[in-house]
């Protein structure tokens, strides 16, 4: 469609160089100033800086964009876009606020070596799975879309399950603190 194609104009990429500032790099930077402030240390730091690192999801950016009446199609874009600059941006920024001392995390993570995992755990089966979808024409059955949110649930549960006693030993105020 013509129309959608003109939609991509200089305004585009300049909301989109924001967009990518804003996402990639400003909020991991103030999940870690949020992180020294709390004074967090361990897993709690961790956690947040993963959750600072990772980009908004496809979801959550189209329905808040159409919902105030933005632009859904500069807003898919955006998220594709985003999403894609994040899994080569991700590891370096996460190895940044990882590497602080006042964390107390005690990680210090290959970024490199956890880039070429992502591509093999996420980027190579995507790829693979979209090829031969495409050469097949066979389409997954009725429900397999609630699969991945299925995975998601089920990591959560076992990595809220492994650090029980974690969670048991934190007082309650930290932990909303912290989601705050």
């Amino acid at each position: 469609d013509t129309g959608v194609l003109r939609s991509f104009t200089g305004k585009f990429f300049l909301a989109l160089g924001a967009v990518m500032a804003v996402n990639l790099l400003a909020a991991p930077a103030l999940g870690g100033l949020v992180a020294w402030l709390l004074r967090l240390t361990g897993s709690l730091a961790a956690g947040l800086a993963v959750m600072s690192c990772v980009p908004t999801t496809l979801s959550s950016a189209v329905v808040i964009a159409d919902v105030a009446g933005g632009n859904r199609i500069w807003a898919l874009s955006f998220t594709i876009l985003m999403n894609i600059a994040g899994v080569f941006v991700f590891p370096f920024t996460l190895g940044l606020l990882l590497l602080q001392e006042e964390t107390g995390t005690g990680m210090n993570i290959d970024e490199a070596a956890m880039l070429v995992k992502i591509m093999k755990v996420v980027i190579l089966p995507m790829g693979a799975g979209l090829l031969f979808r495409t050469a097949t024409r066979i389409h997954p059955f009725r429900g397999a879309g609630y699969i991945p949110s299925f995975c998601i649930i089920l990591i959560v549960w076992m990595v809220v399950s492994g650090n029980a006693r974690i969670l048991q030993d934190t007082s309650p105020e930290r932990i909303l603190l912290a989601e705050a």
